[in-house]
């Protein structure tokens, strides 16, 4: 123990991250089986290929799915439904939470910020 009350050695963060937020329900909601299957789609703008890696929400670890191939995201998936003239992309793009383990990768997230 040091003398501020630390406990030597021991580090945490200085703010909370959050992993999961709201998701938009967009003209395609992209799959787990869409990533796992590696589909890819005739108005595909990003590519992934990274694992699809799900937390936990009771805590107790993290599941990583390897997908059969790279997969890509359809435009139609940055396009919320009833919404005109605007495109979301991160961790508000269209799909199920199984997908978005695989999404919210850096990489992926780049191509999709990159495509809207």
């Amino acid at each position: 123990m040091t003398s501020n009350g630390w406990v030597r050695g021991l580090f945490r963060a200085s703010w909370i991250g959050v992993r999961e937020t709201w998701r938009v329900v967009g003209d395609y909601v992209l799959s787990r089986d869409d990533v796992m299957d590696g589909r890819q789609f005739d108005d595909g703008i990003a590519e992934g290929g990274g694992p699809l890696d799900v937390h936990h929400p009771e805590g107790g670890g993290t599941t990583l799915l390897q997908p059969s191939a790279p997969f890509a995201t359809p435009y139609r998936s940055l396009l919320p439904v009833g919404v005109e003239g605007l495109i979301v992309a991160g961790r508000c793009v269209s799909a199920t939470r199984d997908a978005m383990g695989a999404l919210r990768h850096m990489g992926s997230a780049m191509a999709l910020g990159h495509a809207a």
